[in-house]
Parts: structure tokens; sequence; C-alpha cells
């Protein structure tokens, strides 16, 4: 049970910095619920009423799930939560915040590879999970969910380089699934030049003469031949583990608006700003950012990026010194520094990322392994090394000193917060010398506290640097993770929907839409939740197949604004019938007084089938993006049926093998742990 106590430790910081969120005193905002949820909140719905979750009809008139990069359908937590309780905002909050968990908890375990000592691997878990990244992208599911089996695949990985076995290269399989299936594509690309530079650094610090890994010293030799086939052996298994998911996006790649390169200096604007590397020793100033802010964070903690500093320039044994070279890297990758353009434009896959911002999340990662190595030695060194932790206070102290004049109406501000609508509307209105001020002050505190720590009672050291980042992180809150509204507000939206699946009205899609509620900033548009075919304009959902964007950008006239039903004749009135309905068929009864067009409102992709009185027929396309249906005069049946079998089999093959490499993995783990003892 002891050596599960830092877990718990970790565990209530997380609950301590993340309060606001895992207290559902307020809702995350932004993205989270109007880009991650919809699609999830369906497939919940889809599965509790005995359908299997293919396709949704609501979102701009119809999207493949199972192809959907954004919906998580590969991704085995989903559905778990999906059959478990079912999507809500609660259910949803909790699963976001269990990923925080797997963001710490990963971050201590790939520390131990290196025999760290156990409050440096606290104060790197902490660092991981409270970073600037995840603070900021809280709001960016699929960004958090990769980073949060990001340390897990860099530790598996590594084991199975040092020791290859079979038990090794399971679980490296298995964190990498998770890594795949729940990342956004832009991770997974950056997730490809990460671990490939890992790779090549691993064997770099081998000695050639007798195989012995020089950062991995204390765990002894290895067969160095065997390691140059087992990346591609681990390579090769992973690749077979996700080629369901693989298939379906190759297969939506060429109907999907986002299949073409980035113009470069589009990628720059979504890239972190210069000034934002102050971020590495001031956070507060990312928010003062005129680029998105919630892609300028990159704070790691006082301790960690105080400590990789002297790891640089004061201390030599470090092992892990390749993780610098990848954090600056990643890091500047990230940015928007003269060459990312050019690189972005010539590297493979890297003009396809709309976010580079997202990559620091490499950086920093590698960042906390170095600075957490560099940490554990200033732990063993005497008090001669250690007078670094008070420079960045001196440093900003004398700078305070020169800019007093900036002070003084900082404080009149802050005695008149009350008077304000609040702390996040103060910090917003905050000039960015006023920013670096109210930082300042806080690095000061907080550096004097290590240094101290450090110097007269260690066992202090882990408090000073556990609260530097839970104060970073409930301060950043605000502007990037939560919005105004509480949880239960936005679960009161949801429970608005209306169970299961029922019949589309065959009324004028306007007759409904005009009395939709304004959701669009809090859950996404209505017409992803009415369990209504038809929607006003385009909504941007981050998956749009080109015939639907060719039909609301079009000049032709929209449905919408001519009346139309979800089924109708642009020939004339039509004596129409729905007989059956689930979000992947539908089948009517059609009487016609003269031959017609029929036109269902769902948009064409591969898998849809259509029987006309039994017989299979190929419809042509209206209006860019649906099927027409050519009829005689007369009554007839007709189904339009959304199948694809091969995808279930992929998926049944998919989630067989990843529970039995669960099951194997678990077993072999607690052997392990039992010969241990």
């Amino acid at each position: 049970m002891k050596r599960y106590r830092p877990l718990l430790y970790i565990a209530l910081i997380m609950v301590l910095a993340y309060f606001p969120v895992i207290s559902f005193t307020f809702a995350l905002k932004n993205d989270f619920f109007t880009q991650y949820f919809p699609q999830r909140f369906f497939i919940g719905e889809a599965l509790r009423h005995g359908y299997f979750p293919l396709w949704n009809p609501y979102i701009n008139y119809g999207i493949p799930v199972y192809a959907d990069m954004n919906a998580g359908f590969w991704y085995p937590l989903t559905w778990l939560n999906a059959l478990v309780s079912g999507y809500n905002a609660y259910s949803f909050t909790l699963e976001a915040f269990f990923h925080l968990l797997v963001s710490a908890f990963g971050m201590y375990w790939l520390t131990g590879l290196w025999k760290l000592k156990t409050p440096v691997r606290i104060i790197a878990a902490v660092s991981y999970a409270c970073s600037g990244f995840h603070v900021g992208q809280l709001q960016h599911y699929n960004w958090i969910t990769a980073a949060a089996w990001l340390p897990w695949c860099t530790r598996a990985m590594l084991d199975y380089y040092l020791t290859p076995s079979i038990k090794k290269i399971v679980a490296a399989i298995l964190v990498f699934t998770l890594f795949i299936t729940g990342s956004h594509p832009g991770m997974i690309i950056g997730g490809i030049y990460f671990f490939g530079m890992v790779t090549i650094a691993f064997f770099l610090e081998m000695k050639k003469e007798d195989g012995k890994v020089l950062w991995y010293a204390p765990l002894g030799k290895i067969n160095a031949k065997a390691l140059w086939y087992t990346p591609l052996v681990l390579a090769t298994m992973i690749l077979l583990a996700v080629s369901g998911m693989a298939w379906c996006y190759w297969e939506l790649i060429p109907l999907f608006t986002r299949a073409t390169p980035i113009e470069p200096g589009e990628i720059l604007i979504n890239a972190v700003d210069r000034h934002s590397f102050l971020s590495l020793l001031l956070p507060l100033t990312s928010a003062t950012s005129s680029f998105d802010i919630a892609l300028q964070n990159l704070y790691v903690g006082l301790a960690i990026f105080i400590s990789a500093i002297a790891g640089v320039f004061m201390l030599k044994r470090i092992r892990t010194k390749y993780f610098l070279f990848i954090a600056v890297c990643f890091l500047f990758l990230a940015s928007n520094l003269p060459g990312v353009g050019f690189l972005a434009e010539h590297l493979p896959l890297l003009g396809y990322v709309r976010l580079n911002s997202e990559f620091r999340i490499f950086g920093m990662l590698a960042l906390i392994v170095f600075g957490a190595q560099a940490l554990d030695q200033l732990y063993q060194r005497s008090a001669g090394l250690q007078t670094i932790f008070l420079i960045p206070g001196l440093i900003s102290l004398v700078i305070l000193l020169f800019r007093f004049d900036v002070l003084l109406p900082l404080s009149n501000e802050i005695r008149e917060i009350d008077n304000k609508p609040g702390i996040r509307d103060f910090i917003r209105d905050l000039s960015f010398s006023k920013a670096f001020a109210i930082q300042s002050i806080f690095l000061i505190l907080f550096c004097t506290g290590l240094y101290l720590a450090l110097l007269k009672k260690k066992s202090w050291f882990i408090f000073f640097a556990v609260l530097d980042l839970v104060v970073a992180t409930l301060l950043h809150l605000p502007f990037t993770g939560t919005g105004i509204r509480s949880t239960k507000d936005v679960q009161q939206l949801i429970a608005v929907s209306p169970g299961g699946f029922p019949t589309p009205s065959l009324a004028s899609e306007n007759s409904y839409i005009v009395s939709y509620p304004e959701t669009d900033k809090v859950i996404g548009n209505w017409s992803m939740y009415s369990k209504k075919i038809g929607v006003k304009d385009w909504y941007p959902y981050p998956i749009l197949l080109r015939g639907s964007e060719h039909y609301f950008e079009g000049d032709h006239p929209k449905l919408y604004e001519s009346g139309t039903a979800f089924i109708f004749s642009p020939s004339g009135p039509a004596n129409i019938r729905i007989i059956d309905f689930n979000p992947g068929l539908i089948r009517f009864e059609i009487n016609l007084n003269q031959d017609a067009t029929v036109v269902i409102k769902q948009n064409l992709y591969p898998g849809w089938e259509t029987q006309v009185d039994g017989k299979s027929i190929h419809p042509d396309t209206a209006y860019t993006a649906f099927p027409a249906i050519s009829l005689t005069k007369g009554p007839h049946m007709v189904a339009h049926e959304f199948r694809k079998p091969l995808v279930k089999i992929l998926m049944l093959i998919y989630a067989v093998v990843f529970l039995l490499m669960l099951v194997y993995t678990i077993i072999a783990s607690n052997t392990f742990s039992r010969n241990r003892s």
C-alpha cells in the first residue's frame, strides 16, 4: 500500500488544482461542449436505445460517426462511458478530470525509469498535469486525451526497447492504441516525430562496445543488435492494432474539407507567440497575448524550469540530455518564429496541422523529464547550486524596482476589484507590464520559498513547488478552461433533448428551427440535440463533407428558405408517410400523381444503400449533397439505409484484441508485482 501513497498525494493535489471543475462549480467552456460533446452524446443515446452508432443524421444533415476524428468512436473510454452512464455534462466532466489524473500518473511512472527520488517524481507529475498545455487546452478534449497517454507511451516504448518481451510489447501496443484512438490528428503527426526522435536518442546513448545504455545505467546491459528491429516490430504491431480506425479515416479524407495542407502563413496564426515564451517563468503573461490565449501557455512550474536551466549550465551528469534537444525542437515547431513555416511546408505531414501550438506538449514533456533529472541532482547537492532558485526572483525584483511606476496604479486597481465584475475581468484588462508585475510578485515569493526549503528543510520544497503549480492553474482556469455557467446549468440544457430517436417531422424545416433555443455558445447548435433533421446554416463542426460545403456555400437557394421538409419532391406536393426510422435507416411510403424526383436531406456518403419497391438503385445527387430518387407515378416503398458491415467487423475485432491485451497486461503486471514482493 505504501507504494501507492504518492499516487494518492498526486490525486489530492489534482483535486485542489482543478477544484472549480471537479466540484462542478463551473462548467468547461467553448469547444469542450460545443465540439467534442455532441457526437459522444449521440453515441450514448444510440447504444442506450439499441443502435450501433455508425451515422449521425442530425449534424449538418448527417456525418459518419465512425470516421469522425472528433468523436472518439475508436477510443475505448468513449464506449465505456456511453455504456455505463451515458454522456451528460457531469460524466463528460469527470472523464476529462480522469485524463488529467492519467497525465499525472503517467509522468510519475515515466520519471521512475531513471530511479528519481519520490518527491521529484511527484513534482514532475503535477508539473505535467498542471502545465500550461493542460490548463490552456482543457476545452480541447482530444488534445487532453492525447497528452494523458503520451508519458505512458514513452515509458512503455523505452521499457520494450530495454528488455524486449511479449509482456512489454503488448503493454506498449495497448497504451499507443489509447493514445492514437483518443488523439487529435495533429497530435498523432507530432507523435510520429516525437517517438522517432526518442528512438534515435535511445540508439545514440548506447555504448557500441558492450550495449550498455548510458541514460538507463542502473538497468544494465541489453543486446544492441536486437534494438535495430524492435522499433520496426513495435510500429508494425501498433499500425495493425489501429488499422480499423485508419481505414475509416482514409475513406473520409477524399470527402473531407480539411484534407489539404495549410498555407504556411496560416499555420503561424495559431502558434505560440514569441513573447509567450515568457510564460515559462511568468504564466500570467500568456493571458495578455493578442493571439488565442489557449494556445500560448508554456508553464511547467518554477521548480522544473529552473532546475532545467541549472542542468544546461551547471550540471554535467544528466542521462536525459537528449530530451533537452527534443524539447527545444518541439517548442520551436509550436512557435511562430522564423523558419517554422518553411519546415511545415517541407517536412512530411506537418503542413496538415492547423494548430501547430499543440506540438508544445511534446516539448513540455521532454523539458519536464530533463528538468526532473536535474532537480534530482540538486536535491543531493550542497547549497552552492541551490542559489539558482534565487536568481529569477532577484531579476524580477530589480525589474519591479525600476518599474515602480507600474505598481502604484496597479495597487489601486487591486483595491477596487470588489467594484469590478470579477477577478477574471480585472486580469483580462491588465496590460502586459501589469500582468508581468503581478506574476513577478508570485515568482519572488515562490523562488524564495524553494531556495529556503532546499537550504534548510527539503521536505518543504515539494510544498512550494506544488503550491506554485496549483496557484498558476487556478489563476488560468477562468481564461482557458471554465466558463461562467455551472455544470448543472449546462446539464439542464442537455436534458431538454428528447429521448430516443423519434420519427422526423415532415413539416417544413423552418417551422421548427425558428423555435430552437440559442445554445450555440454553450453546447453547440440545438439541431444536434433536437432529434429533428434540419439546420438553418452550416454549424462550424470540425467534420464537414465537401458536398455539404458546396451546399451551404453555393449560390443556389437554401432548402430552409423554400420551406421544404426532411423528405420532399421538388416537382410538387407528394403524399409521404414514414414507416420506419432510426439513425441509419429511413423507410417511407410515397404516392405520386406524376413522375417525380424525391430528395432526402441526408448527406451522400459511401455506405448508403437505396431500394425502391425492393430493388436496389443508385440515386442521383441533388443540391450538391443529397440523394435524389427518381420515381414513376403511383405508390412506392422506399428504403434508404446506411450499411457498413465491414466497420462493424473491424470494431468487433478491435474490441476483442484490445480487451485481450488489457487482460493480459493486467495479469502480467500482477504476476510481476507478486514475484518482486
